[in-house]
């Protein structure tokens, strides 16, 4: 009896110090929770009027709460750029707008690791938010005629004013008519306001060749990319005597390739003898391609592009 008494009690401490040990491990594991919610992004720019390649700052509460973290990342948008931007209680992400109109998505990803795992087994958890955005249809390039200049400089915050005319801005920009593609070549664009708002964008480069045909293929070129880059169609092309701009023109065919003739012209408008022009035009925008002598001798011209609303 002695003997089965000792074997009962022990069996029975045995299977109370197994219990106590499935306790212990359990209140030891140390489930990860997430924060329950994520807020919403915001932006910077007005939203119903978000223009191609604008700068942006995006900015979002970050979620609060959670139990035994271990790691917190934060990323934005579909390539999982970091938040290197991380301060009161926000993250922020500066962007540029993408480069045609039309409807985006914005997101924003806080990934939780969690020191051991949650209730259903998970290492981690994501949370996500996302913003629906429209980039507007503009007129030309980043603008839309009869902008103010606070909006143009919110859209293009590196110009600078004009100080002889304090109704002009004008920085460099990448030329969208040059066919190098990487790096692109710079151009000089002026932004002139009036009473109205923008009324002219001007770009303005300066060209020479030792072939008088090479400036005509120049300008026949300039207006082919207008055609394919801005949806540009060829009213009308023509050149007119330096010294009687307002007399009579003389039309040409400025499509490629260009034609035997084009020796001639170039040659003349090479030596400040006549000045060339195209007239283009796409929905509400006209554009004027200009070509004449910068009057230096030494075979330089002046390629103008005039942005103006279309008549």
């Amino acid at each position: 009896m002695h003997t089965k008494s000792i074997l009962k009690n022990g069996t029975a401490a045995f299977c109370m110090a197994l219990s106590f040990a499935a306790c212990g491990e359990e209140d030891l594991t140390q489930h990860g929770v997430a924060p329950s919610s994520i807020a919403d992004i915001t932006l910077d720019a007005d939203m119903n009027d978000i223009r191609p390649e604008q700068p942006i700052t995006a900015s979002i509460v970050l979620p609060t709460g959670g139990e035994n973290i271990s790691t917190t990342a934060y990323t934005w948008d579909m390539y999982n750029y970091p938040s290197d931007n991380v301060a009161d209680g926000k993250a922020y992400y500066t962007f540029l707008a993408p480069d045609k109109s039309g409807n985006y998505t914005l997101e924003f990803h806080a990934r939780y690791t969690f020191i051991g795992p949650d209730v259903n087994g998970n290492i981690y958890k994501d949370l996500t938010s996302t913003l629906d955005y429209t980039v507007t249809t503009c007129d030309i390039f980043s603008s839309k005629w009869g902008d103010n200049a606070a909006k143009t400089l919110e859209v293009h915050p590196s110009l600078m004013q004009n100080p002889s005319d304090n109704n002009i801005y004008f920085a460099q920009f990448d030329d969208r008519l040059s066919m190098i593609q990487s790096p692109k070549p710079q151009i000089s664009r002026y932004y002139q306001f009036g009473a109205e708002g923008l009324e002219k964008i001007t770009e303005m480069e300066i060209f020479s060749n030792t072939k008088p045909d090479a400036y005509m293929s120049k300008f026949a070129l300039l207006c082919d990319r207008a055609r394919r880059e801005l949806g540009m169609t060829c009213e009308e092309s023509y050149y007119v005597a330096e010294d009687n701009l307002n007399g009579s023109h003389t039309e040409f065919d400025v499509s490629l390739p260009v034609g035997e003739w084009d020796a001639a012209i170039g040659e003349k408008m090479q030596s400040g003898a006549i000045r060339v022009f195209a007239r283009l035009q796409h929905g509400r925008t006209e554009m004027l391609i200009s070509a004449f002598s910068t009057g230096n001798g030494n075979g330089e011209i002046y390629l103008v592009r005039d942005y103006t609303p279309a008549q």
